[in-house]
């Protein structure tokens, strides 16, 4: 109480399977008004509605992942990094992007910090992985995310199966894109369709290097991106060193 934060509402896996602890239905859980506090932080009923605008797609998202996954076709749970970015997908296909903005641009203040797919519960994760799936959704068309349900696959071979790609190469390309958008030099196929990512996000945080002396050094989190501005007039020769499975895309973009 008085903490600010709250639980808006959630999907218990175990409630559709007949064990102990379960309700044995098709249940999703969320918050209620509070108008005087009792129980915790107030909220009255108009501010718990608009909560619940958006938390109800989110987790009606999780429960079909996980019938279509677990009980139709016998196998695991989607990815938590995977899961929540087709959660938040569902929330704007019911009209609720607000909140999405938000998330993504927590990610793209600091992006070098944040990985894809290692774990996808904190915010700037889950805004990272939201960008994702409607970049890969916008080149390979709608049907995507029911392929990526439809399915026993998760995660990154999920990502492979469903769009006829491997996951890298999307890393690669939707980093990219996420320069162009905001440099005005989107283009197909370094673009999105479904979102105004240059209107309506913030810019990627990049480390400006001068052309005289471009220098710099720094790690990667698995899945993660980096974006560097080579400042200048001159003419350079850019050497990469690197370790582990890394791509690099270079763009002239003045």
């Amino acid at each position: 109480p008085g903490s600010g934060g709250f639980v808006g509402g959630f999907f218990f896996s175990q409630d559709l399977h007949a064990i102990s602890n379960s309700n044995n239905r098709e249940i999703l859980y969320g918050m209620v008004p509070d108008p005087t506090g009792r129980w915790g932080n107030v909220f009255a009923k108009s501010a718990t509605l608009d909560v619940l605008d958006s938390v109800l797609p989110h987790e009606l998202q999780h429960l079909v992942s996980y019938n279509n996954h677990v009980l139709l076709r016998g196998g695991e749970p989607e990815e938590l990094w995977l899961n929540e970015a087709l959660s938040h997908v569902a929330e704007d296909l019911c009209g609720f992007t607000e909140q999405n903005v938000l998330r993504a641009n927590q990610f793209l203040q600091a992006p070098e910090l944040v990985s894809m797919t290692t774990a996808g519960n904190s915010l700037s994760e889950r805004g990272m992985s939201y960008l994702f799936a409607r970049y890969v959704a916008d080149q390979t068309g709608s049907d995507l995310f029911a392929d990526l349900t439809q399915t026993t696959s998760v995660g990154v071979a999920n990502i492979g199966n469903a769009s006829g790609r491997d996951f890298i190469d999307w890393m690669r390309d939707w980093a990219a894109t996420l320069v162009l958008e905001q440099e005005g030099q989107a283009v197909a196929p370094y673009e999105f369709d479904s979102i105004d990512f240059a209107g309506d996000f913030m810019a990627a945080s990049m480390t400006s290097l001068s052309l005289q002396s471009p220098t710099a050094s720094g790690t990667l989190p698995v899945s993660g991106v980096r974006f560097y501005r080579l400042v200048g007039t001159a003419e350079v020769r850019t050497d990469l060193e690197v370790s582990g499975d890394v791509r690099a895309i270079i763009m002239r973009i003045r």
